[in-house]
């Protein structure tokens, strides 16, 4: 084993083992993200600016449909990360 105990070949093929998960959990990653990350796209919400300028104060209320008043930071932190390490990463992370 070119100089090698047993002991090292087995750290070397479990060491290959987690580099390749890590692999392939990037690259998974990668897929799931890849419409986020290289879209193309224009977002338009020149609609639903309308739609909130015709609706009564009570409407606004009763249908919370200001994104404005998201407070993102907390969004991120609190709720995004924590469902993707537990639906996506399954609790690897």
């Amino acid at each position: 084993m070119n100089g090698m105990d047993s002991s090292d070949s087995k750290i070397l093929q479990k060491l290959k083992f987690i580099c390749k998960k890590s692999v392939e959990q990037a690259k998974h990653l990668a897929t799931i993200y890849e419409p986020y990350t290289f879209y193309g796209g224009r977002f338009d919400n020149s609609n639903t600016h309308r739609l909130m300028e015709n609706m009564s104060e009570e409407e606004k209320v009763e249908f919370g449909f200001d994104v404005g008043s998201i407070n993102w930071n907390d969004y991120i932190t609190n709720v995004h990360i924590p469902g993707l390490r537990r639906h996506v990463l399954k609790g690897r992370a």
